[in-house]
């Protein structure tokens, strides 16, 4: 195939692309490997991913088909699609465009025989969903703590298991990969209470605290040892290289965790010399069982957790029998088909050449997983043609289990990614963006704060904005609040100030 001339796509391209800054060029000239975008709010991300595509396809050796651009709303994928139209024309409709959702049922509908051996499945609404768990629920044994009930309410933790199933389903866990996490936890429950509660159950001395830091150095020492018994794990450096994480398999050890937060207790005691510290970590991860007796809190929910993963074994089969799905059940078929089906993984690797994904720091595990199959190609030799854009302070999907760590790892998990940081805000005035940006630095977990060198101060770009000025309104009541927004609105309009311009 030649390469497709500038003429092609007419003179949009050019127009467009000389009113790019030099942040916003870099990121659409940078076509080959893995690129980063840290892009805030207003710096014209959604136009540089429409003009990436185009700068693929007027350079590189692909057809329209072999770009695939997700994102997380509909009508995200609608405005991208729009966009590129103007740009390319016809072919913007080739172009694979989804949310990670639509993007599953499309794979689905066009490997049929790699899916529910190829019967067709439907939707489920969530009165089917609640119905098949209470269904489960009848059948739990009385001594099940789960099955505690209410005349009026039903199952007191049926929502709350409905919510731990969406989770798990986000995470990418499959109810047979919950039992082996349970059972790994298990087994390092019952080493922390063995090595912990002798100790613990003393006065804190001086004698005491050297057999927690010598106990804590041995579970982190075991953790280690576990982590590197693991084909899949090992002992892996922290973000800035000085905190280590210990992983078995994809989730961090407990027992490590557990000795870490401990000889940081330790630590402040013996600057401070005040035991307090101790004291709190003591009755954050310790609590009395039903004797009366300490023990590591976890140890008081494994028998909920193994109930969670039997329940959710059969909602998941029971779902299946009835030829139903829910949202998360396609992404999570979806991993489990490329796992289970090479031809398919390999389909998929040689069509997808080039992978765009907005909205990055709103991906959880399970979306990430979908990615990582695709793009883990021996071609691409670790450094595959993906780009990502995100800024964690837009985060708005952690309630659905994004992971800010996705945009953290991105950097560590292929070879020389390119970082690009689009900071020229064309949205709003500078006295906006100063306003915003000293509320927004009072979050921790930024990665302003974990990475300095993420340059993050916005800066107002956009010569023909209009002045305005921020007015401060305190009340003494929500509904005082609504009635002076409702008036100020309403006199606006009758000003003649267009609604969509409030």
């Amino acid at each position: 195939m030649e390469s497709r001339s500038v003429n092609q796509f007419g003179n949009q391209f050019d127009l467009r692309y000389k009113k790019l800054n030099k942040a916003q060029k870099q990121a659409v000239d940078t076509i080959e490997g893995p690129l980063l975008v840290v892009a805030g709010p207003g710096s014209g991300k959604t136009e540089i991913l429409s003009l990436r595509v185009a700068k693929i396809l007027k350079e590189a050796q692909v057809l329209p088909s072999n770009i695939l651009c997700l994102t997380f709303t509909d009508s995200a994928a609608v405005n991208m699609r729009e966009r590129l139209a103007k740009l390319i024309g016809s072919e913007a409709y080739r172009v694979s465009i989804h949310t990670f959702h639509s993007f599953s049922v499309d794979i689905i509908q066009k490997y049929p025989e790699f899916f529910y051996k190829g019967a067709i499945f439907s939707p489920a609404d969530a009165v089917s969903q609640i119905s098949i768990l209470e269904n489960i629920f009848d059948t739990l044994p009385y001594s099940d703590s789960l099955k505690s009930s209410h005349p009026e309410e039903g199952y007191i933790f049926l929502q709350d298991v409905s919510k731990v199933i969406g989770y798990l389903k986000k995470a990418g866990i499959t109810p047979a990969r919950f039992v082996e996490i349970i059972e790994k936890n298990s087994a390092a429950v019952e080493k922390i209470n063995q090595t912990l509660v002798p100790i613990i159950e003393k006065r804190v001395s001086s004698s005491v605290i050297e057999e927690l830091k010598s106990a804590a150095y041995q579970l982190k020492e075991d953790a280690k040892k576990s982590a590197q018994s693991t084909a899949k794990s090992g002992v892996d450096l922290g973000i800035n290289g000085d905190i280590e994480s210990v992983y078995i398999g994809e989730f961090p050890a407990l027992e490590y965790a557990v000795s870490l937060t401990l000889l940081e207790a330790i630590d402040t005691a013996e600057k401070t010399e005040k035991n307090e510290a101790i004291s709190k970590w003591k009755s954050k991860w310790f609590k009395s069982n039903d004797d009366g007796q300490k023990v590591f809190r976890d140890t008081l929910n494994l028998d909920k957790m193994r109930s969670v993963a039997n329940i959710y074994k059969q909602y998941r089969d029971v779902m299946h029998a009835r030829c139903l799905f829910d949202f998360d059940d396609m992404i999570l078929d979806l991993i489990d088909a490329i796992q289970k089906h090479p031809r398919l993984k390999y389909d998929l690797q040689e069509q997808y050449q080039y992978v765009l994904v907005d909205e990055f720091q709103d991906t959880n595990n399970a979306q990430m997983k979908i990615l990582s199959l695709i793009l883990d190609a021996p071609v691409n030799e670790g450094r595959p043609n993906i780009m990502v854009v995100g800024d964690d302070d837009q985060a708005v999907y952690k309630f659905q289990g994004a992971e800010l760590s996705n945009i953290l790892n991105f950097k560590d998990s292929y070879k020389d990614v390119e970082v690009v940081n689009m900071t020229a805000n064309y949205r709003s005035t500078q006295e906006i963006l100063d306003t915003a940006t000293k509320i927004i630095r009072k979050g921790e977990s930024r990665l302003e704060n974990i990475l300095p060198a993420f340059e993050k101060t916005l800066v107002s770009s956009n010569k023909e904005l209009a002045k305005g000025g921020i007015v401060h309104k305190v009340f003494d009541t929500s509904l005082h609040e609504y009635h002076y927004v409702s008036r100020r609105i309403k006199s606006l309009i009758e000003s003649g100030v267009p609604a969509e311009d409030i």
